[in-house]
């Protein structure tokens, strides 16, 4: 990445994160624990309670899509990754083209992967191993 590249995995902005909750309150029945992970993201962001969670997504493109990864990265990288596109394009090209989850973070642990939703699983490893991240020790 040159200087003035932006990363394809951009950081969701604290005062848009109510937005992308607005946006998956309407989508409640289909998967309940995505919307209690981002109000629970919301609550600890401004309580300060937990500063190395970052929410982020591809380009922006959760004002579309919903897509969005939550990453925790504190001794481990603990990520949490949805989106409302079912092809789950957008989650396999984060993935692969950040920086911000690269090979070396990974040499002595593999991610940590929490509530994959089955439709996207496969796509979010595959993204891994394409990158050259082995998802098991």
């Amino acid at each position: 990445m040159t200087e003035g590249e932006q990363d394809i995995l951009q950081d969701i902005p604290d005062e848009d994160l109510p937005k992308l909750a607005e946006l998956y309150d309407k989508h409640k029945n289909c998967a309940p624990y995505v919307y209690s992970t981002i109000m629970t993201g919301i609550d600890w962001r401004r309580k300060k309670k937990e500063k190395y969670l970052i929410f982020m997504s591809p380009n922006g493109c959760w004002r579309e899509d919903g897509t969005f990864f939550v990453l925790l990265k504190y001794y481990s990288f603990d990520i949490f990754i949805f989106s409302l596109d079912d092809t789950g394009k957008n989650i396999y090209e984060g993935i692969r083209k950040t920086k911000r989850l690269d090979t070396g973070d990974f040499r002595d642990r593999p991610p940590l992967l929490y509530s994959i939703h089955n439709k996207f699983y496969q796509i979010v490893v595959k993204a891994f191993k394409d990158k050259g991240i082995s998802m098991t020790q």
